[in-house]
């Protein structure tokens, strides 16, 4: 074998399967031994990888990590939480039709339904989510996919989003949950009905400001539909920039825990639960720093002892 042939030639050593922090992938493409085995992958014959846009082991580890957290089938990973957005809505609603969008959502969110969305035939109709006539009033159109926040960006409210989820499906619209800002560590979508629910990793769940993730979790049949927008429309997440989130991830609870022992004391002086001001969604801030009554209703929480 002469030199050129050596400089190019991959290494053989394999993967320990006992080390204590996943190993990153960062890799564009993969190797084989022979043609046969390509077949056999792209056939689904086997297990394995041809192509970083279709799949690393850094992004899936991610994935199947956000999916565990929130009770999901399974997960995808994104190279932004509004590609995770976008491919959700994508997934949901593949040809152009009507869109409900809280009116209290992320600027990003706005973006893509003015930019991309609208341009392409989609239409955008706003609803006010803490108006429950409102949204009855709005789901009783034509057919449509809901997009709406457990905590809004940037107002910090939460509306009731159980009562919401269960109205959309009464009248056939399915219901894509932002749940960036209570993560599960407060909310998970899923257990209410929300049909996908997505994520900004780069946010609580990277925790570090250094990665611009995003991720979507839900039913095996709707994540493979997600899976083929993320691959066909170039939502490539960054195999290095999986592995940070994932090792921030591990720490998402404790971080999580002081912000909300944080939040119950400096809000401690806002309007009881039973008040007009909240609400009664299924959003609870867990027990933190001997905290037992943990309300916030700035977050339109409502106030339980856990």
């Amino acid at each position: 074998m002469d030199i050129y042939t050596q400089v190019v030639e991959p290494t053989t050593i394999r993967t320990p399967p006992n080390a204590a922090s996943f190993p990153i992938y960062q890799t564009s493409a993969y190797t084989f031994a022979d043609v046969d085995e390509v077949d056999q992958l792209l056939a689904g014959k086997r297990e394995g990888y041809s192509y970083t846009r279709g799949g690393n082991p850094n992004t899936d580890a991610l994935a199947q990590f956000a999916a565990g957290l929130e009770g999901a089938e399974a997960g995808v990973v994104t190279s932004s939480g509004t590609a995770a957005l976008m491919a959700g809505i994508l997934t949901l609603l593949p040809r152009p039709g009507r869109i409900l969008l809280a009116q209290e959502i992320y600027g990003g969110t706005v973006g893509i339904a003015r930019t991309i969305l609208a341009p392409m035939g989609y239409q955008m109709q706003w609803v006010d989510t803490h108006d429950l006539a409102a949204v009855r009033e709005a789901l009783a159109g034509t057919p449509a996919v809901l997009v709406v926040e457990t905590i809004s960006n940037p107002l910090g409210r939460a509306c009731e989003l159980d009562r919401i989820i269960a109205m959309a499906h009464r009248h056939g619209v399915r219901v894509l949950v932002d749940n960036t800002f209570a993560t599960p560590f407060h909310a998970t979508p899923l257990s209410w009905g929300a049909d996908l629910v997505v994520h900004s990793v780069t946010k609580f769940i990277g925790g570090h400001s250094d990665l611009i993730l995003g991720a979507a979790v839900g039913s095996k049949d709707l994540i493979a539909r997600a899976a083929a927008v993320v691959d066909s429309a170039d939502f490539t997440p960054d195999p290095f920039a999986a592995w940070l989130a994932l090792r921030g991830g591990r720490t998402l609870a404790l971080r999580m825990r002081k912000p909300a022992w944080g939040l119950t004391t400096a809000w401690s002086g806002f309007p009881s639960a039973s008040s007009p001001a909240a609400t009664s969604s299924k959003i609870s801030l867990r027990p933190c720093e001997g905290n037992r009554d943990v309300g916030v209703q700035r977050l339109g929480c409502e106030r339980r002892s856990i």
